[in-house]
């Protein structure tokens, strides 16, 4: 009994010890002088994000929720364009109390606390694919984000959550936050990404292919619009393959309240995006898209999108439906350069009717302008003139070119050239432009039907 009270009495001992030296082994760095690592946590910041870094707060041990120090008010200055700018209320490191006293920090599990940072584009990208730093859990709270490059930007407020890495890359991620007014929520595992705007009925899920050998699967739900007038209420499915260079669109199926089609989109993400599209679409019926949205896109929508990126539109249509009769199809062609929007061909068709339309469409200073050459040929004149013309047609073969300006901000039509059986001389072309500017009234919407421009024939 003695000798079994003699075995008890040592494990107590060598467990106090034992118990003893890892309460000192955790609560020594409490009295060391913790802001001598500074300059080591700048370089490794640094280092980590592309800019100059400089802690104005103190650094302190933290044993609440395991070993931790705790980094206040860092300030990030950007070197260059490229730099990250910005600050951080407080960054807390997870840390091994021995690692303290070799006066190194590991950089692997990280909560960042209140802050806004400003980040180009190219270092977010590498943050998101590429991690050199050994980090594997990130943690952040009431942190916003803006994202930019040379051409536009993106403001995310309020973002919170985590982010775990594996392999130097994002292998899970859970986060929420504000853009613009909109709540978001971002989760990533495995084997999806999905990105949701609650509010706007807004879903992306990403389904990924381990088989390298076959493409991965894309799925985009909105019932808000989207990029279009009438894109509302969508369903789209895709493969989709993706590298550092290019991301592509295969075998798309979209179905919409008003469009229905199949096609193909290529993006190229270097030197700057630039979209490719090729989709046809089936009986797409227009009169679910007021003039009146169709104006505001043009004066508004059309050149903030054409701010963003570079691309080329390939689009038909087949068998469209229009308030009026006048034609089966439509093809577009279409190209945004560096703000500016080319029409190479607008073409309405049908076996009696054909209008073509094409040009150059820019804002200058204030202005927003619109080159212009149309071409109109019909073989049913009279049947076009019942309602609509002014005076009655004689013959049913008519055909027409012109070119001039539109004044888009002002709705007004400049004609320069006209010809239908002659060519029409400066009065002739300047009764024309009043007979036309009178029809508009300053409304762009008008300029939507070809029965308001017969109204003057």
């Amino acid at each position: 009994m003695k000798k079994d009270f003699s075995k008890i009495k040592f494990f107590l001992i060598t467990f106090s010890i034992l118990v003893t030296l890892l309460v000192l082994i955790f609560i020594s760095p409490l009295f060391v002088n913790l802001n001598t690592l500074k300059s080591s946590i700048e370089l490794e910041l640094n280092s980590a994000f592309s800019t100059s870094s400089s802690i104005e707060g103190n650094i302190v041990y933290s044993l609440k929720t395991g070993p931790k120090i705790n980094i206040e008010n860092i300030v990030f200055r950007k070197n260059n364009e490229e730099g990250v700018d910005g600050n951080i209320n407080q960054i807390q490191i997870s840390v091994i109390p021995f690692d303290i006293f070799q006066k190194k920090v590991n950089f692997m599990n990280i909560r960042i606390t209140d802050g806004s940072l400003s980040v180009p584009e190219e270092v977010a990208k590498l943050l998101t694919t590429k991690n050199t730093s050994g980090l594997k859990k990130l943690n952040i709270e009431n942190v916003s984000i803006k994202i930019f490059n040379k051409q536009s930007e993106i403001q995310i407020d309020n973002n919170e959550g985590t982010i775990l890495y594996k392999d130097e890359q994002v292998s899970d991620a859970n986060i929420s936050g504000i853009i613009g007014n909109l709540n978001y929520n971002l989760n990533l595992d495995s084997s999806k990404f999905n990105f949701s705007i609650p509010k706007k009925n807004f879903n992306v899920e990403y389904l990924f292919n381990k088989d390298k050998n076959f493409p991965s699967l894309v799925q985009i739900k909105s019932a808000s619009n989207l990029l279009f007038p009438g894109l509302k209420n969508i369903y789209l499915r895709s493969g989709i393959s993706a590298n550092k260079e290019k991301i592509v669109l295969e075998n798309i199926k979209l179905t919409s309240s008003t469009y229905s089609g199949v096609g193909r989109i290529e993006i190229e993400l270097q030197p700057r995006i630039f979209v490719k599209t090729d989709m046809s679409f089936g009986r797409t019926n227009f009169t679910n898209i007021s003039s009146t949205e169709l104006a505001s896109f043009i004066n508004f929508d059309l050149f903030e999108l054409a701010s963003q990126f570079n691309g080329s539109f390939n689009l038909q249509f087949k068998h469209i439906i229009m308030d009026q009769n006048y034609f089966d199809d439509l093809n577009l062609d279409v190209n945004l350069e560096s703000g500016d929007i080319v029409l190479n061909n607008m073409q309405f068709i049908s076996k009696d009717n054909n209008l073509q339309l094409s040009g150059h469409i820019f804002q200058e200073n204030n202005d927003k302008l619109m080159f212009f050459k149309t071409k109109f040929r019909t073989n049913q004149l009279k049947k076009l003139c019942i309602q609509a013309c002014k005076s009655k047609a004689e013959t049913n073969q008519y055909s027409m070119v012109s070119q001039g300006t539109l004044d888009i901000k002002k709705s007004k039509i400049y004609v320069d050239e006209f010809f239908s059986n002659k060519k029409y001389d400066s009065t002739e072309i300047n009764t024309l432009n009043l007979n036309l500017n009178a029809m508009l009234a300053g409304n762009l919407k008008q300029t939507f039907s070809l029965k308001n421009f017969l109204s003057i024939y």
